[in-house]
């Protein structure tokens, strides 16, 4: 015949930590568990089919799980009993139609006792009760944390739970289990189980004593109070005698005195609820109608300080955007001046130009109208035969030169001045290589003078041993890191180990591009000659607002010393996705310095290249790739464009033959990436 354990106890007395025990010594646990909550971290290990329906039927029976009034004997023979009845046989039915074993625990059993006695005959299994009894002030304590019951309240309760439950099971088999016993002997409590039961446990291995060992800590034991329990003085009388006749039943499970003086107990306090319970009942109501009427009211308060602080985003986002809006204005209005300016000056320049020519074209004339012109004709023609001659000849040389050689005439460590020029270099290859476009641009950058520090994400261990040595050529220091948080964790890692006080210019860069396509003095003459610039880039966006962007930026000692720098780079970029990083790393770090009273400009201007007929907001080394190179003279190509166009900008295609035409780059280099996959 199937057994049923039913643990039975007040609210907050150790039941919890007795099913949980039962249930590691082999008994089964109903199926839909309650979840463990702040106030039972350690789960409440009770069916919440069972505890709704319990709810259920005290509502039926016109009670609350807080009142200290009993259930009327004269309910567990109405119709809604035994409907109820048929409901918890259902839930039994489901949960352990193929238990031998099982446990069933519910403060709310103790006012149930003759319903659930019923529910057990019905489904045919044998009911044997382990009753819980914890001293009533540690009970009243922990009610009070959690429900803001008062200690009488809480003392009513105890006192009810623990009368209904006694009295209704002295036909059956039980046992007493008082929970401080539990917490400090285990051992005994379990073998007093099994011994006044009858029962065996099903697991009893070591294993299931290292659990139990594990289980019942002693931070299970809150709110302690004295060991022999409440004392007379300490709490009302009723209360000291019940718990101290479950002391005596603990010992001598039949004695008929404790049963006599609990009995007697129940009597006085059933007239006595009787009498006050109404009125307790009645002033509970209205504090409880009173208690709603505040919560609509704080509910009302709460939704006016969110719509108030909802207002209060939005015009301060308002504001923030009039700002950047304001800053925008004021940054196109300074290039605009700036363009203007150049156009002048170039005017002036080709009027000059002009003149000269003009000059140039008379004198001329008047050369070739002369004598000795036609005279030294045949000389001439000599002279361009064996010109022709040394450039072709030299067109060989230089073609089969290396590629790391074919800007070294052009690129001069002088262009930057004096001082360390630190470049910080963003690295990742999924491959765990380093492919040769790469090391090209960072012999190109050592070339031009900067002292470059390598920053990978690749495994150090697996790269070739003659790649690392060509690193360590080009590169003074190097850094191999986790891949997280993109090229700006790359960079701040970088920066944590860097004193920039020795430095005297700072390149963040990274591998996105191809590059140099161009000298990279050209490029560097022009900005460096731009003095009133405290930080400038290659290309620069307007999506979400002007920025220069990232995969190249130089700074001045007014921009990579100010407080507005040190903290961007005290974000934690690895904690963020990539839109996130673009959005507080690319974008954030040009308006915080822009907002900080810097100047920045781009190398190649967005203004200068946009097509209207294509949004402000179009991300220029990708719709403009082949207008930055041929008129621009852009000294980068975007890897990801060449390698998957995820834009889908037409004529992509043809970049081989247009960077051929347009620059000295070899496009071997990008060729051989894009064949690693």
């Amino acid at each position: 015949m199937k057994q049923a354990l039913l643990v039975l106890g007040p609210h907050r007395s150790g039941t919890s930590a007795v099913t949980r025990v039962l249930a590691i010594l082999g008994a089964d646990l109903p199926s839909n568990l309650l979840p463990a909550q702040s106030d039972n971290p350690a789960g409440f290990w009770e069916s919440k089919d069972i505890v709704e329906l319990n709810d259920h039927c005290l509502a039926l029976a016109g009670l609350k799980w807080h009142d200290a009034s009993q259930v009327n004997p004269s309910w567990f023979e109405s119709p809604a009993a035994r409907a109820s009845l048929s409901s918890l046989v259902e839930v039994l039915e489901r949960d352990f139609a193929r238990s031998n074993l099982f446990v069933l625990k519910d403060p709310r059993m103790c006012l149930l006792v003759p319903l659930w006695l019923n529910v057990l005959r019905e489904f045919g299994a044998e009911p044997k009760v382990v009753l819980v009894v914890r001293s009533p002030l540690e009970v009243a304590s922990s009610l009070r944390l959690r429900d803001n019951f008062p200690t009488a309240k809480s003392l009513a309760l105890w006192l009810r739970h623990t009368l209904e439950a006694e009295r209704n099971t002295r036909s059956i088999p039980r046992t007493v289990v008082f929970y401080r016993h539990l917490l400090s002997d285990w051992r005994s409590v379990v073998a007093q189980v099994s011994h006044d039961l009858r029962l065996q446990f099903p697991r009893t291995s070591p294993r299931a004593e290292l659990e139990l060992e594990q289980f019942l800590s002693p931070e299970l034991y809150h709110h302690r109070a004295g060991e022999t329990g409440p004392q007379n003085g300490s709490v009302p009388q009723w209360i000291s005698e019940a718990y101290q006749a479950l002391r005596a039943l603990r010992w001598q499970p039949d004695a008929s005195g404790p049963k006599r003086r609990l009995d007697r107990i129940r009597a006085e306090f059933d007239k006595a609820t009787a009498l006050f319970e109404p009125m307790v009942i009645g002033f509970q109501n209205a504090l409880d109608n009173s208690l709603h009427v505040l919560e609509k009211e704080r509910a009302v308060l709460e939704s006016t300080r969110r719509e108030l602080d909802e207002r209060r985003a939005i015009a301060e986002s308002a504001s923030r955007m009039l700002e950047e809006q304001n800053e925008l204005v004021q940054q196109q209005r300074a290039e605009l001046l700036r363009l203007v300016d150049e156009l002048v000056a170039r005017e002036e320049e080709q009027c000059r130009l002009l003149l000269e020519l003009q000059t140039t074209r008379a004198a001329l004339q008047g050369i070739q109208a002369s004598r000795s012109w036609r005279f030294t004709a045949p000389c001439r023609y000599l002279s361009q035969g064996i010109r022709r001659l040394i450039a072709t000849v030299r067109s060989r040389r230089s073609e089969a030169a290396p590629v790391s050689q074919q800007f070294v005439s052009s690129d001069r460590a002088d262009v930057l001045g004096g001082g360390e020029h630190l470049c910080i270099f963003a690295h990742y290859d999924p491959n765990n290589d380093i492919s040769e476009y790469v090391f090209y641009y960072l012999e190109r950058l050592r070339a031009i003078g900067f002292t470059i520090f390598f920053v990978s994400s690749i495994k150090e261990a697996a790269l070739p041993p003659d790649r690392y040595e060509r690193l360590l050529k080009n590169c003074r220091r190097t850094l191999f890191r986790v891949n997280r948080g993109w090229d700006f964790q790359s960079w701040k890692d970088a920066l944590t180990q860097t004193d920039l006080n020795r430095v005297q210019h700072l390149l963040l860069a990274n591998d996105s591009v191809y590059a140099p396509l161009f000298g990279l003095n050209e490029l560097f003459t022009a900005m460096m000659a731009r003095p009133e610039l405290d930080f400038w880039g290659i290309t620069d966006s307007y999506e979400n607002g002007w920025h220069l962007q990232s995969y190249f930026v130089f700074l001045r000692p007014t921009a990579f010393r100010s407080k507005t720098f040190e903290e961007h780079f005290r974000t934690d970029f690895a904690r963020l996705s990539k839109r996130e990083v673009i959005e507080k790393g690319e974008i954030s770090l040009s308006r915080r310095l822009v907002r900080a009273g810097l100047r920045g400009a781009a190398y190649c201007p967005f203004i200068a290249i946009h097509n209207r007929s294509l949004p402000a907001s179009a991300n220029p080394t990708h719709f403009y790739w082949d207008k930055l190179i041929s008129t621009c003279r852009c000294p980068v190509l975007k890897r990801e464009l060449v390698r998957h166009n995820p834009l889908g900008v037409p004529n992509v295609h043809r970049w081989r033959e247009f960077v051929a035409r347009h620059t000295a780059y070899d496009v071997s280099l990008i060729q051989d990436d894009l064949d690693k996959g």
